[in-house]
């Protein structure tokens, strides 16, 4: 799941800050309801809706949390600046000039700034995001590989017990066999003896009665 962005938690601090709830916030920017109890980003349009409704908020703060959430107080400034002394013929030419500076022009500069910072910054977490699900893909394929060796050893662990056992039944039976001719061999072995001791004869001399005897 994805977290809430830097944007939206600065701006739950604000309204926090400043005692505005979800539904005065939703009313005054315009933005639609719901938006900040989401786990996501804060879309371009929805931060310059902001941004336009509470002026005083730091773009700079807001973007990254760096500094003071407000911005210093900042007020129209009237200049006098002298004339020369001698020209009053004119009311439009008084001994002072009143020159007026507004912080507005700084301001939109300052705005502008933003919004081309935060461009950049969603462009960034879109490249972000992509290498994510990349290294999500990435992850994923390499946990079905995963999965088929693991199949594949457990088969041939299989294969290496079935022929394990097929050479111990094979011991075995040859086991079976050898012990069979060893009590055949041993049988035969005490009949001829047996035999031998009844007639009193060596196998040799036996042999040899048995030749003589036969036409």
């Amino acid at each position: 799941m994805q977290d809430i962005s830097l944007i939206k938690k600065n701006i739950l601090k604000y309204i926090d800050f400043k005692g505005i709830s979800k539904y005065k916030f939703y009313q005054e920017t315009g933005i639609t309801r719901g938006v900040l109890d989401q786990n996501n980003g804060m879309s371009e349009e929805n931060t310059t809706r902001f941004i336009a409704c509470y002026p005083e908020v730091s773009v700079e703060w807001l973007l990254t949390g760096i500094g003071q959430m407000l911005k210093q107080n900042t007020h129209k400034i009237l200049t006098l600046t002298p004339i020369e002394s001698g020209d009053l013929q004119n009311k439009d030419n008084e001994n002072f000039h009143i020159s007026k500076t507004n912080s507005s022009d700084s301001d939109v500069s300052d705005f502008a700034k933003a919004i081309d910072r935060m461009a950049e910054i969603i462009k960034t977490n879109a490249e972000i995001e992509k290498e994510k699900k990349e290294i999500e893909k990435i992850n994923a394929l390499a946990h079905a590989e995963s999965i088929r060796l693991n199949a594949e050893i457990e088969k041939a662990k299989v294969e290496v017990e079935r022929v394990k056992a097929e050479a111990e039944k094979t011991n075995a039976e040859a086991n079976k066999m050898n012990a069979e001719v060893n009590d055949r061999n041993s049988k035969s072995m005490e009949i001829m003896i047996s035999s031998l001791l009844g007639s009193g004869k060596t196998p040799h001399e036996k042999k040899r009665t048995t030749s003589e005897n036969s036409p």
